[in-house]
């Protein structure tokens, strides 16, 4: 089991943005799961942590897809959101930037991603496999390419 941490202090900022209301409400997705059962006990674990950290009313949105959440975030619909890391690059991207990185389980600092083209591709010429840490890190350079 892989602990998430979020600070009073990080939820505390939320509170702060939101519209005055008489109790500010957090809407929080997460991207769906197959283990529907499962998500919805880590949301229910993480609204009632996150409303005892800031006294707001923690409002879980069970989303359809993986788009609707980086949608929801982007029209301002949701205020919080559990993505995975191309999810969290789709929502960089449509929101301009403005989308913030506030935690992450430890494990998902140790997660690789991979470009993969197929075999044809290659063939061509068109494309050529990069092998060394030189090549690859080449691509950090292209901000368009990394998020």
């Amino acid at each position: 089991m892989h602990k998430v941490h979020l600070s009073g202090a990080i939820a505390l900022l939320f509170a702060s943005i939101l519209p005055a209301q008489d109790k500010p409400v957090l809407r929080m997705s997460f991207i769906p799961d197959n283990k529907v059962q499962a998500l919805e006990k880590v949301a229910d674990k993480i609204s009632a942590y996150l409303e005892a950290a800031t006294g707001m009313k923690v409002q879980y949105q069970k989303a359809s897809d993986y788009q609707a959440c980086v949608n929801g975030l982007a029209a301002n619909k949701l205020d919080l959101v559990w993505f995975g890391g191309v999810t969290y690059c789709q929502a960089v991207a449509r929101t301009d930037g403005k989308a913030v990185l506030v935690a992450c389980r430890d494990i998902d600092l140790h997660f690789k991603s991979y470009l993969i083209a197929n075999h044809a591709l290659i063939e061509s010429g068109k494309v050529k496999p990069l092998r060394s840490e030189e090549h690859t890190s080449e691509l950090q350079s292209h901000s368009d390419l990394v998020c």
